[in-house]
This record gives C-alpha cells, structure tokens and sequence, in this order.
C-alpha cells in the first residue's frame, strides 16, 4: 500500500470518478440515491484499484438504501476484495463486515460465508486478534446456518478460546451463546445449558444487558425441554421485559413466541393462540423472517388444536414455503412435522406421509436427533391413526433411540423431567403394542 500510495501521488484524482463518490456520500433520499447510484455505474471500470475500491463500497451501500440486497453484498464482496488486493485492510475488513451482516439479514449463505471467511483473513493479515475472534465466530455461526452442526461447534469452540486468550468476557459470553446454539442443533442440551450458564454469569460480570437477556431466552428453552416450564416461563417474561423496554421488536417477537409454544407444551391453547399471535403481528413488524416462521408455525399448531384445521393448514404451508425461499432447513423441518399433523387431523393420510418423508430427510441431512425423533414420533401417530400397530411400534422405537440419546447425561431430576416432555411417544408405543397383543 505505501509503494502504491507514491505512485498515485504522482498524478492527479479521476476528477469525474471523485465527483460521483462525492455525490455517492452525500445522498441522502431515493432521488439523489438513484442519481449517485447512476453516476457511478458510468465510472464502475474507471480508476486505479483504490478509486475502484471506493466505488463499489459506495454502490454497496446506495444499492442497499434502495432495498436491492443482494446486489449490495456483491458490491460490497467486489469493494473488499479489490481493497485487500492492493493491501487496504481497513477499508476490506469494513465492506467484508457489512456484506456479512446484510447476506445474513437477507439469508444469503453462501455470500454470508464469503464474506466471513474474507473477514477472518483480513483480520488475521492486519494482526487483529479481537477482530479474527469475531470473524471466526462469524463463520462458525454461518455453518451453522447452513447445517453443518460438527463444523459449526468446532469453529465457535476456537472463537471462545481465542476470546479467552483475549480475557475479553464480553466477547466469551457471546461465543457461549452461539455455541450453546450448536449444541442445541446436535440434540446435546445439558452441553447447551452449561454453556448458556457460563455466558449468563459473564453477561452479568460486564454488565451486557442485552445478552443477558438473550441468554435467558436460550435458558428458558432448555428449561422448556427439561419440563421445568415454570423456571422457563420466568426466564422469557424477564426477557420480555427487558426487550419492551428497549422497543426492540424482534426480541419482543422471540419472547412472545416462546411463552405461545410453552403454553402449547401445557395444552393450554387459547393462551397459546394469544402470544403466538402477538409474536406473528410482531415478527412481520420486525421484518425477522427467523421468528416469522417460526411463528407462523406456533400459531399454526395451536390452531391445530382448537380444530381450526383450515387456517392452521394455511399457516403451515406459509411457514414450510417461507423456510425454503430462505433456505432456513432448521425451521423447514419443524413447519414439515406440524404440517404432517395437520394433515392426519385432516385425513388426508397419504399427503401426511409424504410431508413427514420430506421432514426426515432434512432431519438426516441436519444430522438433528432432535429433528428426527421428532419425524420418527410424527410417523408413529399417523400409522396408529391408520390402524397400522405393527407400524406405529417400529416407528416409536426409531424415536425413542434419539429421544435417549438426548437424554444421555442429565442429572436424575432433569432427564425424569424431559421423559415426561416425551410421554406422547410412549403413550403412542404403549396403545400400539396393546393392540397387537403385544
């Protein structure tokens, strides 16, 4: 870069190419944003590399303000790859950041996992080692996006321990966080809870607000599983709270979609149906497209139960679609299940096995116990529906091998607690093995 900086020294600035970068920083509506956005595309192959540079991170952040994401990541990826080329790392690591955060808003990720990967780089080259932690939990958290859950856990596991090394606790809580998410997806929640303890106590140290109540969050979903559904249902009222209390609109959607789903886990629908439809209003507010599957899900299943089969037919089908335009496989299984249920309560049997086919094969590919007792148990209920006992055992047993492996490890109290979260399964075995004499 110092060799590159006197040669341009020696000559005078692209006068028209300076100008509408110029006009790029100063737009401030869609006018203006239109008419910078169209000045530099003249420009886009003029300049010498550093010029270039500024061009496309500019038409990154023009082509973002007029809602064309995707575009602006290539921009920006553009941006940053010719800044590190002639060795300006401080303006690549800043176009890398933000093609990152915008790919993952918009669950782009494959271009998510470039950008972190060129972050991480970056980072490294210019000696950043809180930057290169952050970067290597950016990409540790793309992979577990694209469900890649073993990959995920290792990489997330090297960013606490590079954040450790740091004695940055802040940045170790976090790290926690997205690593207890990794465990979660691999079905190991007594891993998932121990670390959301450890980032939970370091949120408090520093004083996080935030990720404080994230982690309660977290908590009260292992606390949901385990059956301790009081201590889970204080955790997301806390959280609540905190997040009203910050009008953070997302989290506010999280909290009121987990208090629907809890309230699901205590058959208590119409309490159900009301924060499920809170969370829906507020998660197509937030624009979260995360939470607004999710959402729709919940609120789907709780309709399920209170016989209004139509529309919770409608919700499903909206949650699977949205799920697979956003490449969300984690969500995707889940709406399949609910779905499939749907279907059986429809009677539309030969759909239902289609659909929890479908579910399986995400779950598989997901490599989520979790997801496939899940799968196993949804084909046990539509095979005893049927009549089909010799079935409904066989697929009973199939979930039940990952219900244990899930279990493997609890205390005594908590594995008891989340047999009985299970007790459907069993149920299910039991009346089947009964008709068959069994």
């Amino acid at each position: 870069l110092p060799a590159y900086l006197a040669v341009r020294r020696t000559r005078q600035a692209h006068a028209q190419l300076r100008a509408a970068v110029t006009l790029a920083e100063k737009a401030d509506c869609l006018a203006t944003g239109k008419a910078a956005l169209a000045a530099l595309d003249e420009v886009l192959h003029q300049g010498d590399a550093f010029e270039r540079a500024l061009v496309e991170v500019n038409r990154g952040n023009l082509l973002r303000s007029l809602d064309r994401p995707t575009e602006a990541v290539e921009s920006w990826l553009a941006g940053a790859k010719t800044a590190e080329r002639v060795g300006w790392l401080k303006m690549a690591a800043r176009a890398f950041y933000a093609a990152g955060i915008n790919a993952h808003e918009d669950m782009q990720y494959d271009l998510e996992m470039q950008a972190w990967s060129g972050l991480l780089l970056v980072e490294q080259g210019r000696g950043n080692e809180a930057g290169a932690a952050r970067a290597t939990m950016f990409v540790g958290g793309a992979w577990l996006e694209i469900g890649n859950f073993s990959k995920a856990l290792r990489i997330l596991d090297e960013s606490r321990r590079m954040y450790v090394a740091l004695g940055n606790e802040d940045g170790e809580a976090w790290a926690l966080n997205n690593l207890a998410l990794a465990h979660a997806r691999c079905g190991d929640f007594h891993r998932e809870q121990a670390a959301l303890e450890r980032s939970l106590a370091l949120a408090r140290r520093v004083g996080n607000e935030y990720r404080i109540a994230c982690v309660q969050v977290d908590l009260g979903t292992v606390r949901e599983h385990f059956g301790d559904y009081e201590r889970a249902e204080s955790l997301f009222q806390q959280a609540l709270a905190w997040f009203e209390s910050e009008d953070d609109t997302a989290g506010v959607a999280q909290c009121q979609g987990n208090l629907g789903h809890l309230a699901l886990q205590r058959k208590d629908y119409v309490t159900a149906v009301r924060w499920s439809e809170r969370a829906l209003a507020n998660a197509r507010k937030a624009k979260d497209l995360v939470f607004l599957c999710s959402a729709l899900n919940a609120l789907g299943w709780a309709l399920m139960h209170q016989g209004e089969l139509t529309r919770a037919l409608q919700l499903e089908q909206e949650a699977v679609e949205l799920a697979r335009r956003t490449r969300d496989a984690w969500n995707e299984a889940h709406a399949l299940q609910s779905l499939a249920d749907v279907l059986v309560r429809l009677k539309r049997p030969r759909e239902a096995k289609r659909v929890l086919d479908e579910s399986l094969r995400v779950a598989v590919q997901l490599d989520s116990s979790e997801l496939q007792m899940l799968g196993h148990k949804g084909q046990a209920a539509l095979w005893y529906a049927q009549g089909d006992y010799a079935r409904a055992v066989y697929a009973s047993q199939r979930a039940m091998a990952f219900s244990i492996r899930q279990l493997a490890g609890l205390p005594e109290r908590q594995s008891a607690s989340a047999r009985i979260r299970l007790s459907e399964l069993y149920s299910i075995a039991l009346q089947s093995a009964a008709a068959l004499g069994k």
